[in-house]
């Protein structure tokens, strides 16, 4: 009985993924590279490998979304409106009207949870005030290796550090303009060679393939490490459900 009952779970997903397939080829580019990825991942938390995906996050086509939303209750997976979170910072890292601003970015940026162990709803309705997320809640939210969050998380501090200083060049100290600014999602280009190339240094990202993992340096060079462990896992479930990949993804 629990191989019957496993195989028309495994049914349930090839249908999904054919109809997450099939949306997904229907998004125009750029889009529709990140919508394979997230249906991919929609499928890895009903398939297990995953507590908790987010939908919804910077550009996305609206209808997409919408189809993705009514196959992941198709599977019977939870679906919630929430916000997204920045990482957490030390108190005297970023200044308190920068923190005040993206909180309040964050709040007008709704992304979409889906998952199917009640338990975490405790730690996603947590995440509706807007506050920043340590790296360890972070992985074990998303299912993502602690070492590649963390130094993600590392990078972004450096990147927001920068955007302020980037900010302070065109607002200068008018805390209510740099506020504005930062709430409409304004980001400067830099102008020196130093500036140059400290974004491009912590701007720079190694996706692990099929997934949405940002690699760190130690598993980009381990092949096998953690992040390429959740690669395989993922590559296979894409490969077992018939998801096939766009040649981006690769």
């Amino acid at each position: 009985m629990p191989d019957a009952a496993n195989e028309t779970d495994r049914i349930r997903l090839r249908r999904a993924a054919a109809r997450l397939a099939w949306q997904a080829e229907r998004v125009a580019p750029p889009l529709d590279g990140a919508a394979w990825q997230d249906g991919l991942d929609l499928l890895a938390v009903a398939a297990g490998l995953k507590p908790v995906c987010l939908l919804g996050r910077g550009d996305i086509d609206p209808e997409w979304l919408d189809s993705a939303r009514a196959i992941a209750a198709d599977l019977g997976l939870a679906v919630r409106d929430g916000v997204g979170w920045l990482p957490a910072a030390p108190d005297d890292a970023l200044p308190r009207w920068y923190r005040e601003a993206t909180a309040t970015r964050l709040r007008g940026a709704p992304v979409v949870y889906v998952y199917e162990d009640s338990r975490v709803e405790t730690d996603i309705a947590a995440l509706a005030t807007g506050d920043r997320v340590g790296a360890a809640e972070e992985a074990a939210l998303l299912g993502y290796p602690l070492c590649c969050v963390a130094e993600h998380h590392t990078k972004t501090l450096a990147l927001e550090q920068l955007t302020i200083a980037l900010l302070a060049r065109i607002a200068g100290e008018d805390v209510e303009r740099l506020q504005r600014l930062v709430v409409a999602g304004v980001t400067p280009t830099p102008r020196e060679a130093d500036e140059w190339r400290r974004f491009e240094a912590v701007a720079a990202i190694d996706p692990e393939p099929f997934t949405s993992i940002n690699r760190c340096a130690g598993c980009a060079a381990d092949r096998d490490g953690p992040a390429d462990r959740i690669g395989r896992a993922y590559r296979a479930l894409a490969t077992e459900l018939g998801y096939t990949p766009p040649a981006k993804v690769l």
